[in-house]
C-alpha cells in the first residue's frame, strides 16, 4: 500500500463567502491544529481562496489521511452546506497546482489523492497553465508546442541549462520542485496573495500579553514558511488583535529590506508586542499579515 500524503488543500467556493477565517479555523481544529486560509486576489486559475490543512500526526486519529479528508468534506457539507473539492498531496505547492486546474472528472466525490502510484500520471496530463504562473513564459512555451505539464517536465529533465537560459532559473527550480528534486521551491514569477496572512483563534477572549506574544511567535514561523515557499520576503508586516467589542488593535512594522528571517522579525516585534494591551475585553484572535512582500531569489537563514 502506498504511503498517503500529508497535505490537503480545499477550494473555498462562493457558498463559503459568509464564513470568516476565524470560523473556518475554529471548525477545522476538529481535524488538525495546522490550518492556513489563503485568499488570492489575483486573476487566473490560482485566484480562488483555499484552505490548507496539514494532516501530519493527525490522519491516524481518523484511520488514515484519506478517511480524514473524506470527513472534512462531509463536515463542510453537513455544517455549512458547502460542497467543494480537495486534493491530498505530498506538498502544498503540488496540491495547489492540481486543485487549480485538474478536471472535475479526476475527482472521486470531490477528493483527489495523489500518492506514489498515481501522482506522476495525474500531474503529467495537467494543462501547462497549472505549472507556469508567468503569462509571458506560458505564451512562449505554447509557441514552441508545449501544452501539458509533462512536456515541460520532460524538456527540463533533458536539457535544464537550455531552459534556464530561455525561461529563467526560477521557472526551472519550480519544475524541479514538482519533480521532487528541490522540495518547497517556488518561482519568483509565482506571486503570493497580495496580503499573505495567518490566524490564531483563542478559545476565549485573552488578556495576557505574554500568551498573545507566544501565539504571535508561533504564527510568525508559519508566515515565514509561506513566504519562503514562494521565495518572497516581507517588507511591511501587520499584527492585528481582533477584539469582540472594540476596534481591532493594529500595529504595523516596515522593514528596511525584505526579510523572511524569523529571528530578525521576532526581535523587532518583541518590544512592540509588550505594549499591545488588548484591554479588559481581551482579544478573540490574532492575525499576522504580510501586507507587502516581494521576491527574494536567494536563500535566507532562519
Amino acid at each position: 500500500m502506498h504511503e498517503l500524503p500529508q497535505h490537503m488543500l480545499l477550494h473555498l467556493p462562493e457558498s463559503c463567502a459568509s464564513l470568516n477565517d476565524a470560523q473556518l479555523v475554529r471548525w477545522g481544529r476538529g481535524f488538525t491544529p495546522l490550518i492556513n486560509i489563503m485568499r488570492h486576489d489575483q486573476e487566473g486559475p490560482h485566484a480562488s481562496a483555499v484552505m490548507h490543512m496539514d494532516c501530519t500526526g493527525c490522519g491516524h486519529l481518523f484511520g488514515d489521511e484519506y478517511t480524514m479528508a473524506r470527513r472534512v468534506l462531509e463536515g463542510l457539507q453537513r455544517d455549512f452546506d458547502c460542497t467543494t473539492r480537495a486534493v491530498l498531496a505530498d506538498t502544498a505547492a503540488v496540491a495547489e497546482m492540481v486543485l487549480a486546474v485538474a478536471s472535475n472528472n479526476a475527482f472521486d466525490e470531490g477528493l483527489l489523492c495523489l500518492d506514489a502510484g498515481n501522482q506522476a500520471a495525474i500531474i503529467d496530463t495537467l494543462p501547462l497553465r497549472g505549472l507556469v504562473r508567468s503569462p509571458a513564459v506560458l505564451q512562449r512555451l505554447h509557441e514552441v508546442g508545449f501544452e501539458e505539464v509533462a512536456d515541460a517536465l520532460a524538456a527540463v529533465q533533458k536539457d535544464p541549462k537550455n531552459f534556464v537560459s530561455r525561461y529563467g532559473t526560477d521557472f526551472v527550480q519550480h519544475v524541479r520542485c514538482v519533480l521532487g528534486e528541490h522540495a518547497q521551491r517556488r518561482p519568483l514569477d509565482c506571486p503570493g496573495p497580495p496580503k499573505c496572512s495567518v490566524l490564531q483563534v483563542f478559545d476565549g477572549p485573552l488578556r495576557c500579553t505574554q500568551t498573545i506574544a507566544l501565539a504571535v511567535n508561533a504564527l510568525l514561523s508559519q508566515l515565514m514558511d509561506m513566504l519562503r515557499s514562494t521565495l518572497h520576503g516581507v517588507e511591511v508586516l501587520q499584527v492585528r488583535l481582533e477584539r469582540p467589542r472594540q476596534d481591532d488593535l493594529v500595529h504595523t512594522v516596515r522593514f528596511t529590506s525584505p526579510t523572511r528571517n524569523v529571528r530578525h522579525v521576532r526581535s523587532v516585534l518583541a518590544p512592540k508586542l509588550e505594549r499591545m494591551d488588548p484591554g479588559e475585553d481581551g482579544a478573540e484572535s490574532v492575525r499576522l499579515i504580510a501586507v507587502e512582500h516581494v521576491g527574494m531569489g536567494h536563500l535566507q537563514h532562519v
